[in-house]
């Protein structure tokens, strides 16, 4: 492996000053180069980062600069062994094309405490050289674990802690997308399949995997409905997570009118499931909650604030501006309680490992934290004036609802003793 992490003889000139943008577009491309930068966890959403920050800090794996675990280095090492191997290409070969993008690498985290000190670590500096072996490492280690392993049995077996699957998708460990479609260029893979069966297991309302790996990324439209993003090189993701969010949001359903759960079925608003993730009228998509995907929607959160989803859907209205925030915010509207919790699960919106006390828990912990978006404003505007323009029905409503049993008794009694009253009369006229 002494080949692979070995430098070349050269590496790129540094990129001189940037110069003022002089025009609209010159300015859009600025924005869009700004929104691709390796973001840190927004201090505004600390209170997410979970008990001993689990949500924010990587256990197992650590990719890109940010962090220094060094448990899995000899993975890391055998997997870029393993993917050059199977490009039919050498080490040095593969880590020339790393060296050869290795300005613009640099430039996504310049700005964000990379060369200074930050509210994590003490100050520290990374070499042109470092920067490269981590990338060409970590890039192989990603595409390999995305592969399952490739066809080595211990490798397999190596990468197949839970652990590896929360790690990578946190917003301080990521590498951007770029070494990762550098490294592409020497093994051919789906990484857009493979994103699109992860988030199954966040929205899990669409069973067919053929059709999942038949999914293309989806752009919201100025109507609101989605359309499919054509594969033309218009959209390429800053890393990983920025890609999960760009599926999970692309094919979320449009929130319908959905107060708590229990509150809302007392108005005569009844909560359902959506039935597919490719429409835009049905309510709200199910939720899939355990260690891992709590970290997902935790991190894609992160994205969001820190971004503003500008990266995710550049020509997207608004409103479809902190899409994923907005969701959760109306899925933590809904939870008050234990019972509401229940209500989910029994509606079918709500399933995974998490008990209802915990559940509970990290919907609450949200409502404190997140933007809620033009969306989950535009819910409760929805539900008031329902309230206002049917007074009369809500409060039937809520009353037939509320006293249920009791009317039900009293009918039953009520039926008992006209079969009384029928049978006395019978025999009054025998």
């Amino acid at each position: 492996m002494a080949d692979a992490i070995e430098l070349a003889g050269y590496l790129p000139g540094e990129p001189g000053p940037a110069s003022y943008p002089q025009s609209m577009d010159d300015r859009m491309a600025e924005a869009i180069e700004e929104s691709k930068k390796i973001r840190r966890f927004p201090y505004s959403l600390r209170g997410m980062m979970g008990e001993d920050n689990q949500y924010a800090l990587p256990s197992v794996v650590s990719i890109g600069p940010w962090w220094r675990l060094r448990i899995m280095d000899t993975v890391k090492l055998a997997a870029a062994y393993s993917l050059c191997k199977l490009s039919a290409r050498s080490p040095s070969h593969v880590y020339d094309k790393v060296i050869s993008i290795l300005g613009h690498v640099r430039g996504h985290y310049e700005g964000q405490g990379f060369h200074f000190s930050n509210y994590y670590h003490s100050p520290f500096d990374v070499s042109d050289g470092e920067l490269a072996t981590m990338m060409f490492l970590d890039g192989c280690f990603l595409l390999q674990y995305m592969m399952g392993g490739g066809t080595d049995p211990m490798l397999q077996k190596l990468m197949s802690p839970s652990g590896i699957k929360k790690d990578i998708f946190m917003i301080e460990n990521q590498i951007p997308y770029l070494v990762l479609k550098a490294l592409m260029e020497f093994v051919s893979f789906d990484v857009h399949g493979f994103i699109a069966t992860m988030g199954t297991e966040v929205f899990p309302n669409n069973h067919n995997k053929e059709e999942v790996q038949r999914q293309k990324p989806r752009r919201r439209t100025q109507s609101g409905c989605t359309n499919n993003v054509i594969e033309d090189g218009s959209y390429e993701p800053p890393h990983l997570l920025g890609l999960l969010h760009f599926h999970l949001t692309g094919s979320m359903p449009e929130m319908a009118v959905p107060c708590g759960a229990a509150e809302l079925a007392r108005i005569g608003i009844k909560l359902a499931a959506a039935t597919t993730t490719a429409t835009c009228r049905l309510s709200l998509s199910p939720l899939f909650l355990d260690d891992v995907t709590v970290s997902w929607l935790v991190n894609m959160a992160a994205v969001e604030e820190t971004a503003a989803g500008d990266f995710i859907m550049p020509a997207s209205s608004p409103e479809a501006q902190f899409r994923l925030s907005s969701y959760l915010s109306v899925m933590a509207m809904l939870v008050n309680r234990e019972e509401d919790v229940q209500e989910l699960r029994g509606r079918q919106l709500l399933h995974g490992t998490l008990s209802n006390t915990q559940a509970l828990a990290f919907f609450k912990g949200l409502g404190h934290s997140l933007h809620h978006g033009r969306q989950y404003d535009a819910i409760l505007e929805k539900i008031d004036t329902y309230k206002r323009d049917r007074k009369v029905r809500v409060a039937v409503y809520r009353f037939l609802y509320d006293n249920y049993k009791t009317i039900a008794a009293v009918l039953s009694i009520t039926g008992v003793l006209i079969g009384i009253f029928k049978t006395l009369l019978s025999f009054k006229q025998h």
